[in-house]
């Protein structure tokens, strides 16, 4: 399985045009999966639940996360190239200040 989380900080007056511009995303990538097993976008509530139980300031800034899981790496590269993903990009650089990308892997049940 092939995971690829952004954590994103959007920029001062554009938050909900960036948020809007993801949720149609989300949907649009659901009707055309592309080897996507699951994708989802939310707020970071770290602040609201977590930081209690963490250091100050584990969000770093950091305000929603899109978060995407797919079968094989070969699956996430095919994503990358969808047009559905490079339109997207497009239209939401714009409005993004921050962005940090993780990827990573795991097999089987972890």
């Amino acid at each position: 399985m092939f995971h690829h989380h952004v954590l994103i900080s959007f920029k001062r007056g554009r938050v909900d045009e960036g948020t809007q511009l993801f949720k149609r995303f989300v949907l649009r990538m659901r009707r055309v999966s592309n080897g996507c097993t699951g994708i989802t976008f939310g707020l970071n509530t770290e602040e609201a639940y977590s930081a209690k139980y963490n250091f100050d300031g584990c969000g770093q800034g950091y305000t929603h996360v899109l978060a995407c899981n797919f079968k094989t790496v070969s699956d996430h590269e095919r994503y990358q190239t969808n047009e559905a993903h490079l339109s997207m990009k497009e239209k939401i650089t714009p409005t993004i200040k921050r962005v940090c990308v993780l990827d990573f892997t795991t097999r089987g049940r972890l």
